[in-house]
């Protein structure tokens, strides 16, 4: 290998898989942007290699590596679009193994990556907002896989493959994981401490209606964030993320709010060996066991907040107006909440949002 041609040298392990030569090597962040610069996808379907790229999803992964210590990003996959000069790993000229080595990727090898172009981005993203000397995670570093292709649809095809494999983690098990975010951190502290924690599925996506269970931690998630953030659920840029005693505070006062519902109070008081047979008993016969409805009801709560000004106690003299309101389906047709004839709600926004409002408005109506 000519060590005075221009490029870069990367000390790689070689592999196969599928009949491509893969050489998988550890770069920094600095040098996989650098070696492998993501070109974010946009256009049209035949104008691409994979899927568009979603700009917030790549800030979301910036902010990450900037704001998690321990953070950890998976490998990258990448495409060398022709083969390059591969030298085995020698000892005073003697070859000591093939499968480890150095290859010179210059400026003739077009390269792309094939799976992780939003982390790609964000770590662009994240090396661009900080002053290179100052930027600690800057050498951090990262796996990365170079895939040997020339043949642009079997490239599409691999990027086809690996994402057809993925099996996303159902959100109330990642919740249950969640030792970081305030929000998760609040919502396992409630389902641990509250009775109102045995009718939570920590696990699977849904609780269906034989469950036992009236709603998921992934769903008391996104209610708690309601109650935190307002309807979007997501910190703003003013507010920011909440503190943990904002978060846990939150959580508590929505698990008031919820448990104030007559009926569910009603399923809480019965003895453990009842409890599950009375948690599906009233998913049968009103919308309590919906995760709409409890998101409904945090979009309440968080309007009545609003409406007093934060004063709780303002707040939570209205929760005995709940009993006014009658949670059979037919009741909630008329805001739309309910479709006619049916008996699950809408999980749409709007109509999470008209229905919220719709308690909101019962228990303190705007004056």
């Amino acid at each position: 290998m000519n060590e005075f041609r221009s490029g870069t040298k990367i000390l790689v392990q070689k592999g196969s898989m599928g009949g491509r030569v893969i050489y998988t090597a550890t770069l920094t962040l600095r040098e996989a942007n650098s070696i492998i610069p993501p070109h974010p996808e946009s256009g049209s379907l035949d104008s691409r290699e994979q899927r568009i790229t979603d700009p917030q999803h790549a800030e979301d992964i910036a902010r990450y590596i900037d704001e998690v210590p321990d953070y950890f990003l998976p490998g990258l996959m990448a495409f060398l679009h022709r083969d390059p000069e591969f030298e085995p790993l020698t000892v005073d000229g003697k070859v000591i193994t093939d499968k480890i080595g150095f290859i010179w990727v210059d400026a003739r090898i077009a390269r792309s990556l094939g799976d992780g172009m939003h982390r790609g981005v964000g770590i662009e993203r994240q090396l661009a907002a900080h002053d290179d000397e100052e930027n600690e995670k800057a050498d951090d570093t990262i796996v990365v896989s170079f895939i040997v292709e020339a043949d642009r649809d079997k490239r599409r095809q691999a990027f086809n493959d690996v994402n057809r494999t993925q099996k996303p983690v159902p959100k109330s098990l990642g919740v249950s994981y969640d030792m970081r975010d305030p929000i998760a951190i609040a919502v396992n502290h409630t389902v641990e401490d509250h009775r109102l924690g045995q009718l939570i599925e920590r696990e699977k996506g849904t609780a269906g209606r034989t469950s036992g269970k009236l709603t998921t931690t992934g769903t008391l998630f996104d209610a708690v964030s309601i109650v935190t953030y307002g309807w979007s659920g997501k910190p703003g840029r003013r507010k920011g993320r909440v503190s943990q005693d904002e978060a846990n505070t939150a959580a508590e006062l929505l698990v008031e709010f919820v448990t104030s519902v007559k009926d569910i109070a009603e399923v809480l008081d019965k003895p453990d060996s009842e409890l599950a047979d009375a948690a599906n008993e009233l998913r049968t016969r009103s919308i309590l066991g919906s995760g709409a409805t409890v998101k409904a009801l945090a979009g309440a709560l968080f309007t009545i907040l609003s409406r007093c000004d934060g004063d709780v106690e303002a707040a939570r003299a209205t929760f005995k107006k709940l009993d006014e309101l009658d949670w059979a389906p037919a009741e909630w047709v008329s805001i739309g909440f309910v479709p006619e004839g049916g008996k699950t709600p809408h999980s749409r926004a709007q109509e999470v949002r008209a229905a919220g409002l719709h308690i909101a408005d019962h228990l303190m109506p705007v004056t």
